[in-house]
């Protein structure tokens, strides 16, 4: 009971202690109130542009097994993206846009620029968020919108290079091709006007169409490897060599020698056969059942080598199927070598006139049909190079702001009243408990040991009781009448 006493009495001493100081905690809790007013009326709001973007990371089906399992591809491939976003490459695009404005208080914001992005990923989703803080709010829409055209265009970059190098390389390839086949047809037209040829006999008609056929599958094969090697170099050089190869892995290896065995068949099948034969039909199914079981596992691989997805992962996997590409067109060269030989077998046969007609039947045929194939790769490369798919959506493109994000001033304000009124009762409180002058009676006996003979009332509290002894007396009447 005594240990309650003495608790109560400390609150009432604490309540006491406020209560004298009240008109303080007013003044410096208003006082508060005024500063944080004056600083939200009078501080430049500040505005921010925000836009948003989608991360689509490339998703094969080996990708979609290892999410089962519990991966966590796609966090990882927008947390990339991110990094990104705000390397200095991206930022220094940014910046070279808004210096185009020509507007010098753009220009010298923009010098910040990497300071006051915010990057940010929506609700654990593949949605990313870009704000860009400023003062002038036209700024922050620009700024962000630049942002956002350099972040583009760095991964399109990287995107296209390699698609750049194949086409430099097939337009050195056609033009060569042109010269050939305008060779070729000349040489054919001069050898039939001397020798008065109108149209190819029957045996060497026939000949002809196995040789042309032959070698159009050499020439087409010579490209593929040609093309696929120099995309897996660049490729490779782009990513330093510190990537996987077809030989590292046993079931790519595996697949590969089953897919050159197939091609074989079918180079020998066509010798034979039309497109249409059920021994054509099925060979073609089984090639391309064993290509998309190939596609599965190279996916699966960059998955894992990368661990990251977008453009790194597309880079590994397609260095991968080029070098699968090249082995295939590799071994294939050494099939069509033997199937020619035998066909050599059979020209022995011919005239001199005749197999020299066939020659140059075959160098016209062989040259058009590399010119051809050489024009249609370079005009796939060139609609590669400019439209490859990207794995960033715009979702939200940044608008000029109208409400300011900074100051919030009903926040500030109420802030400021609870932040002024706890300091000062503190201060308050604190100042009165920790006061150790002697205010009472009892503190003279307690703290000095004298005797109290008499004491001096406080003239305020002696007329307050005076004036309470006659409400007192004066109720005390008026009790006594009733």
């Amino acid at each position: 009971m005594e240990n309650m006493h003495e608790q109560e009495i400390d609150l009432m001493e604490l309540w006491a202690a406020w209560n004298k100081r009240r008109a303080f905690v007013g003044k410096i809790t208003a006082g508060f109130v005024i500063a944080a007013t004056a600083y939200c009326f009078l501080v430049s709001p500040t505005y921010e542009a925000t836009s948003t973007v989608r991360i689509r990371p490339q998703k094969g089906i080996g990708s979609s097994l290892l999410d089962m399992a519990g991966g966590n591809i796609n966090a990882q491939a927008v947390n990339t993206y991110m990094e990104i976003l705000k390397n200095r490459v991206v930022i220094d695009g940014a910046i070279a846009r808004l210096e185009k404005t020509g507007n010098e208080k753009y220009v010298e914001e923009a010098e910040n620029l990497d300071k006051k992005i915010k990057v940010a990923t929506v609700k654990n989703t593949e949605l990313v968020s870009i704000a860009v803080p400023s003062k002038d709010p036209e700024y922050a829409q620009k700024a962000n919108q630049a942002l956002l055209d350099s972040f583009l265009e760095t991964l399109t970059k990287a995107e296209r290079q390699q698609y750049s190098l194949t086409r430099q390389f097939l337009e050195g390839r056609v033009s060569e091709a042109k010269k050939e086949m305008n060779k070729a047809e000349d040489n054919l037209g001069e050898f039939q006007k001397e020798h008065k040829i109108i149209s190819p006999e029957n045996t060497v008609q026939m000949a002809a169409e196995k040789m042309a056929m032959t070698d159009k599958l050499k020439a087409q094969n010579r490209i593929d490897m040609e093309s696929a090697s120099a995309m897996a170099g660049a490729i490779d050089g782009q990513m330093k060599g510190n990537t996987r190869a077809i030989a590292d892995n046993g079931t790519l290896q595996a697949y590969n020698t089953q897919l050159a065995k197939l091609e074989s068949q079918r180079i020998e099948y066509a010798a034979k056969y039309t497109a249409k034969h059920p021994a054509m039909v099925k060979i073609n199914q089984d090639i391309d059942s064993l290509k998309a079981k190939m596609d599965e596992e190279i996916q699966r691989i960059a998955r894992l080598e990368t661990n990251s997805g977008g453009v790194y992962n597309e880079m590994l996997a397609n260095k991968l199927k080029s070098e699968a590409e090249a082995s295939v067109a590799r071994q294939n060269l050494a099939s069509l070598e033997t199937i020619e030989n035998d066909f050599k077998k059979d020209i022995d046969k011919l005239s001199d006139s005749n197999k020299e007609h066939l020659r140059l039947l075959r160098d016209v045929t062989v040259s058009q049909e590399i010119y051809t194939m050489l024009a249609k790769r370079l005009e796939e490369a060139k609609v590669a190079e400019v439209s490859i798919s990207r794995d960033v959506q715009i979702v939200e493109n940044p608008i000029v702001p109208e409400e300011p994000v900074a100051p919030r001033k009903a926040r500030v304000i109420g802030l400021a009243m609870l932040l002024g009124f706890f300091l000062s009762s503190a201060y308050a409180v604190g100042k009165e408990m920790f006061n150790r002058t002697i205010k009472t009676s009892e503190d003279v006996a307690n703290y000095l040991g004298l005797p109290v003979l008499g004491e001096i009332p406080d003239f305020d509290g002696l007329e307050k009781n005076m004036a309470n002894e006659k409400k007192t007396s004066f109720m005390d009447k008026i009790g006594g009448i009733f």
